[in-house]
């Protein structure tokens, strides 16, 4: 890893905190990271699908740093980028910033945004999870005043134009609480949703979150 940083990007404190800071502060870096993480090397394409608002330029000076600190690599023979060692022993703090993301998306306003990123995930998962073929069907997200489609086919699922004929209907938190599994289908209630348990079960089962975990109780007051 370097030992100097460029100006701006130290705190310039005797802390582990501060010293992780300078190297995984930078806007981005820790959403480049996730990526490689869970969905192994990376194009340089792909990292700018996975992440709008990331510009070209931008990506090309995060990678450039996180090479020069030491954390990724480009792969021999490839257009792909990888994680080194220390690239992975991001993991701990990648999945304790997860953790605790996750309670925010439930507890916060739900957007579109948020439920397209958990169908990236399951889209984009380079092992993903097998349903059975024979489940399909159309899925309406309830989005406040408007509406978000799904439609399982095959084991894949892609967002679609809602329709109002859809096997299942659910509130955006009610999903994002499922996804997450803060929440199960049965202490939900199916007042919650309505349609196939089936098709629910399967498209939970595709938006299942790649690191497990167990969201903790809050501590008694």
């Amino acid at each position: 890893m370097s030992d100097q940083h460029t100006a701006g990007r130290t705190y310039d404190q005797m802390c582990p905190v501060a010293a992780s800071l300078d190297v995984l502060g930078d806007r981005w870096t820790i959403l480049i990271l996730r990526d490689l993480l869970w969905w192994g090397p990376q194009r340089f394409g792909e990292l700018l699908e996975a992440n709008p608002g990331l510009s070209p330029t931008l990506l090309t000076t995060r990678i450039r740093q996180l090479a020069e600190d030491g954390l990724i690599l480009r792969i021999k023979d490839s257009q792909a980028y990888g994680l080194t060692d220390t690239g992975r022993a991001s993991e701990p703090i990648i999945e304790a910033m997860y953790r605790y993301g996750a309670r925010l998306l439930v507890e916060s306003d739900a957007t579109q945004r948020r439920l397209t990123y958990l169908v990236r995930l399951a889209t984009r998962d380079p092992n993903p999870k097998r349903v059975d073929p024979n489940i399909s069907g159309r899925v309406t997200i309830r989005v406040g005043g408007a509406a978000l489609g799904l439609r399982l086919a095959a084991g894949n699922l892609e967002i679609v134009e809602p329709t109002g004929q859809a096997d299942l209907i659910v509130d955006l938190p009610d999903l994002i609480a499922l996804a997450t599994r803060q929440r199960s289908l049965d202490d939900l209630g199916h007042g919650a949703w309505s349609g196939d348990r089936d098709l629910i079960e399967a498209v939970l089962s595709l938006l299942e979150p790649p690191i497990p975990y167990t969201v903790q109780p809050p501590a008694p007051a």
